[in-house]
Parts: C-alpha cells; sequence; structure tokens
C-alpha cells in the first residue's frame, strides 16, 4: 500500500510540474502575441480579430463545442486584444 500511495503521489508530482510547464509556455506565447500585435497597425488588427471571430463560428458549427466553451475562448480572446501595452524606454537612447 506504501508502495501504491508513493507512486501516486510521484504521478501527481509529476503532472504538476507538467502543468506548471505548459501554464509558463502558455504566458511566453500570450506575451509574445501581445508585444507583436500591439505594433500592429488599427486596419492590421481588425482584420485578425475578424479572423479570429470567424474561425470560431466554424469551431463552433462543426464541432460539438458548447456556447459556453466558445464564450468562454471569446472571452479569453477580447481580454488578450484588449490589453494596452506599455513599453519601456530604452535607457541607451
Amino acid at each position: 500500500m506504501k508502495a501504491l500511495l508513493a507512486d501516486l503521489l510521484e504521478k501527481m508530482a509529476e503532472a504538476d510540474v507538467s502543468s506548471r510547464a505548459c501554464m509558463v509556455q502558455l504566458n511566453v506565447v500570450s506575451m509574445v502575441f501581445q508585444v507583436m500585435y500591439a505594433h500592429l497597425d488599427e486596419q492590421s488588427k481588425s482584420r485578425i480579430r475578424e479572423d479570429i471571430y470567424a474561425t470560431f463560428e466554424k469551431i463552433s458549427s462543426e464541432n460539438e463545442t458548447t456556447n459556453t466553451e466558445i464564450q468562454l475562448l471569446r472571452m479569453a480572446i477580447d481580454r488578450l486584444l484588449s490589453r494596452k501595452l506599455i513599453f519601456p524606454v530604452s535607457l541607451g537612447k
């Protein structure tokens, strides 16, 4: 029984590390996207938003994804696209 519990705890710890690694990667991708998006002109930003929402519509019509899941995804995208980034002032210039 001790060995079974030890094995279970070890697997849970591995899953936790894996989960944290995924979150770090997701945060990095989000940050890179935000910086790249911030440098775009308004027309390009508008096209990106339209393409994203068109993709949501396609996914929701082709899959059995619930409206709740689509709404949660849209809210996350809205938060991501609405962030105003303030870039640090370069000290060397």
